[in-house]
């Protein structure tokens, strides 16, 4: 499995043939399903070190793509490396040529500039044009815990 195979199913809805057949590849049998007052709906295979969300169409711009009322669009697919007590290591490959081994150097180089660093955690992340690059790093940036692809943040 390939990482940037992940980039072109940001923004597709549930239901979609091709966001049904990475999920089923992934063994993802579970229906994402809001619960009351949360417009996110978390999928995961934790054997696979593999988690997906689906947001609400309610949540985005009505500048951005328009999706039919009540459609879950898949907005974030994070894969987890080493230290996660709930999912094991990602064995695909990670997006952008990262490598669970790599530590802010080598995940700048990649990505190109420096991103942009959360202030309270290991996090940084680099925003493309259709979708951000989410890193979390151990507490001295020497090696990467999961990688997220997410849409851009709804306003």
């Amino acid at each position: 499995m390939k990482g940037d195979d992940f980039v072109p199913l940001l923004g597709l809805i549930y239901g979609d043939k091709a966001v049904s057949g990475f999920l089923e590849t992934c063994g993802i049998t579970k229906v994402p399903k809001l619960k009351q007052g949360d417009p996110t709906a978390i999928v995961k295979n934790p054997k696979l070190g593999l988690e997906v969300i689906f947001t609400d169409e309610q949540e985005f711009d009505a500048k951005a793509k328009q999706y039919e009322e009540g459609s879950l669009v898949l907005s974030n697919i994070t894969v987890y490396g080493d230290g996660s007590p709930l999912f094991r290591r990602f064995t695909g490959e990670l997006p952008r040529g990262l490598q669970f081994d790599f530590d802010l150097k080598a995940v700048q180089a990649k990505l190109g500039g420096p991103g942009k660093k959360n202030k309270h955690f290991p996090i940084v992340h680099w925003d493309f044009k259709t979708h951000y690059v989410i890193v979390h790093f151990d507490k001295k940036y020497e090696r990467i815990l999961d990688v997220s692809l997410q849409l851009p943040v709804p306003s």
